[in-house]
């Protein structure tokens, strides 16, 4: 009997653990989401406008589609270019 006790206690101990550890940041990532969106409705469609390459025009609220390929990427200005034998040249062939 007093095992079975002790058992049901620890139960009682993880389940709350597990709450506080997967419940509490999925509802605040959830809230804080919902927050975002409530407050910026345009939220979703310049973060897919982003994530295509494009570039969001505030004034208008749409997206400008872009050819996706940046014409001088930033590891381009640094010594070495991407991945350290100066080969920027692909990029800037691609931008044309």
């Amino acid at each position: 009997m007093q095992m079975n006790s002790i058992f049901s206690k620890v139960k009682k101990v993880v389940k709350w653990m597990f709450l506080l550890v997967v419940g509490v940041p999925v509802l605040f990532a959830l809230g804080l989401f919902l927050i975002i969106v409530i407050f910026d409705p345009y939220f979703l469609q310049i973060d897919s406008c982003l994530g295509r390459g494009g570039r969001w025009d505030y004034d208008s609220n749409e997206c400008e589609e872009s050819s996706g390929v940046p014409a001088y990427p930033y590891a381009c200005t640094q010594a070495g270019g991407i991945w350290g034998d100066g080969g920027c040249e692909g990029y800037q062939k691609l931008a044309e």
